[in-house]
C-alpha cells in the first residue's frame, strides 16, 4: 500500500488514500499525512459513476429506461431529440465536445464559467449521429444531472434524492454532491466522500446493486 504513496520529500503521485475490499471488508488501507478515514475527497469524474447510479434508481422507479429518449425541452424539433438515455451514459450523444483541461475549452468553461452547466453542454450541436461515435464528455455526464432534475415535484426532492435513495442505504454519511450556481448537480466532477464510503459505491456494484439486503439499483442495470 505504501508504494502509491510519495516517499518524504517527493511530489510525484500525490495519493491520497488507498483502501482495498475483500468479500465486502477492508483488507488494507493506508492514507497519506493529514487524510484519515473520515476525509471527505474529491473523486472528480468517480463522480460521473454516481450520476450513472442515480439515473439507474431513477429507471428502476420507471421515470425513464435505456431507450428513452432525454425530456430536454430545447432539443425538440432539432435531430438532437433522437439521443436516447443509453446513449448519454455511454457518451455517444455525438454532440459536438472538446474535454480538454491545457486551454479554454468547453469543459473549462462548462465547470468555471457557467452558471448552469448542463444547459449549456446541452447547447452543443450534434456533430455525429447519436449512437455512431464515443466522446469522452463530462458535459454529457451533465446533461444528464440537469435533466434528472425533471423526474421530481420540486428542487428540494431534486437536492434530496441522492442522499435518501444512495447515500442513506449505503451508508456513506460522508457523501457531498455539488450544485452548480442553477442548483443541479455536477454529476461530472464535484462529489466528495470518504476512500471508505466511495468503496461503499463500488461494493453496491459488486453485490449487483444490492445492499445490506435493499436491492437500490436493479441488477439488470449493473450489467
Amino acid at each position: 500500500l505504501q508504494k502509491a504513496f510519495d516517499a518524504p520529500g517527493e511530489n510525484v503521485l500525490n495519493t491520497r488514500a488507498v483502501l482495498v475490499l475483500k468479500n465486502g471488508m477492508i483488507a488494507g488501507e493506508a492514507y497519506a499525512d493529514g487524510i484519515t478515514p473520515t476525509t471527505p475527497l474529491l473523486g472528480w469524474s468517480m463522480a460521473k459513476s454516481l450520476t450513472a447510479t442515480l439515473a439507474g434508481v431513477l429507471a428502476k422507479d420507471g421515470f425513464w429506461n435505456l431507450n428513452s429518449r432525454l425530456p430536454i425541452a430545447e432539443w425538440q424539433g432539432t435531430p438532437r431529440e433522437e439521443i436516447k438515455l443509453e446513449q448519454a451514459l455511454h457518451m455517444a450523444t455525438g454532440l459536438e465536445w472538446v474535454e480538454d483541461y491545457g486551454t479554454v475549452s468547453p469543459a473549462t468553461k462548462m465547470l468555471y464559467s457557467s452558471n448552469s452547466m448542463g444547459e449549456l453542454a446541452a447547447g452543443f450541436p450534434l456533430e455525429y449521429e447519436p449512437g455512431t461515435f464515443w466522446e469522452y464528455s463530462s458535459g454529457t455526464t451533465n446533461i444528464l444531472s440537469y435533466t434528472m432534475a425533471e423526474a421530481f415535484d420540486s428542487k428540494q426532492d431534486y437536492l434530496e434524492f441522492p442522499y435518501l435513495r444512495i447515500f442513506k442505504p449505503l451508508g456513506a454519511e460522508s457523501f457531498v454532491l455539488e450544485t452548480d450556481a442553477s442548483g443541479h448537480f455536477v454529476g461530472s466532477s464535484y462529489g466528495y466522500a470518504s476512500a471508505r464510503d466511495w468503496a461503499k459505491l463500488g461494493q453496491l456494484y459488486l453485490n449487483q446493486g444490492n445492499m445490506y439486503g435493499e436491492q437500490i439499483i436493479d441488477s439488470s442495470w449493473v450489467e
